[in-house]
């Protein structure tokens, strides 16, 4: 209890907290197994539960006009397929650095994927990408004098130390310097642009043009579709403020009640035709005429009968699975 205080109480963030507690707990429960702790199952459940929190800080992603400088901003092809991949793919920086030039897979029909090997949980995945993707690998590789089935990593490092590197591979710290340094670039200062924010770029970009939820979560390499529905939470707020935009354009001047002469017309016919109905009730109740028998239903009930309401509630239709 006192080690799930100090974590709450520090600056993490709430995944790192949860993902502190769970830590332990793991710990805890291999303990229980070898025969090392007493401690029961409910007790630590309790002891280091998982903190509540509702508030998610928004996903980091660029608009289409952002994008389109960022792509303008790389020099060199390997930047652009570099930028191709982790806007085409999704895939996480650590995947994209650990591909090699044969994970670029082609069918018969000209269709481009490429191979994730051992992506988050060890788990291997293919990943359909359009042809400019596949087109700007292609151009890389040319120009590095290379070909497609070659071994060796995809992207290389070109730094001075590139030679002294096993394969002179690209490394993850290198690839969020470079997304970086072409964000600066591309004039996106008001963003802290990194390699997972493209991720949550494609993610977005996806759903938003009628991706599948199943299906995104698996381009991504998600182990559990809660984690892509928080995309559809994300886009969710970003189409309601689309609409709050489309409708203060549709007016720019404060909302005023009017009612227009057809209106009015209908209102004060709907009250004198009430009022009408009213005396003619107060007039009948008296009297023995065929006019009474009209509105018997609305003095008494018959006796043996059961009282009926005049607007009786709709019935509760039960939902069908």
């Amino acid at each position: 209890a006192a080690y799930r205080a100090a974590v709450v109480a520090s600056d993490l963030a709430p995944a790192s907290q949860a993902q502190a507690l769970a830590a332990l707990r793991s710990f805890l429960r291999w303990a229980r197994t070898m025969g090392a702790s007493t401690l029961s199952a409910d007790v630590v459940a309790e002891a280091l539960r998982t903190p509540r929190t509702d508030v998610r800080r928004p996903y980091v992603s660029l608009s289409e006009r952002e994008l389109t400088a960022l792509l303008e901003a790389a020099e060199n092809p390997r930047d652009r397929a570099l930028l191709a991949v982790m806007l085409g793919a999704g895939l996480r920086v650590s995947e994209v650095v650990a591909l090699d030039v044969t994970d670029l897979l082609e069918d018969a029909d000209g269709g481009a994927a490429l191979y994730v090997r051992l992506g988050k949980g060890r788990k291997d995945r293919q990943v359909p990408v359009q042809p400019e993707v596949a087109g700007a690998i292609r151009r890389y590789l040319a120009d590095t004098g290379r070909r497609l089935g070659d071994t060796g990593p995809l992207f290389r490092a070109h730094d001075l130390a590139a030679s002294k590197l096993p394969r002179g591979r690209l490394t993850a710290r290198s690839v969020g310097a470079l997304v970086t340094r072409l964000a600066s670039r591309a004039g996106i200062d008001a963003k802290a642009v990194s390699p997972h924010a493209l991720r949550h770029t494609y993610a977005l970009r996806a759903l938003r043009h009628g991706g599948d939820v199943v299906a995104v979560s698996k381009l991504l390499g998600h182990s559990s579709i809660v984690t892509t529905q928080r995309y559809v939470d994300h886009l969710a707020v970003a189409e309601l403020r689309a609409v709050v935009r489309i409708w203060s354009k549709l007016t720019n001047r404060p909302y005023t009640w009017r009612m227009g002469k057809a209106a009015a017309i209908g209102l004060v016919s709907l009250i004198v035709a009430a009022l009408a109905v009213v005396i003619l009730l107060l007039a009948t109740r008296g009297a023995s005429t065929p006019v009474r028998a009209v509105f018997e239903p609305f003095y008494s009930t018959p006796q043996g009968t059961t009282s009926v309401p005049v607007f009786p509630p709709p019935s509760v239709v039960p939902l069908t699975p």
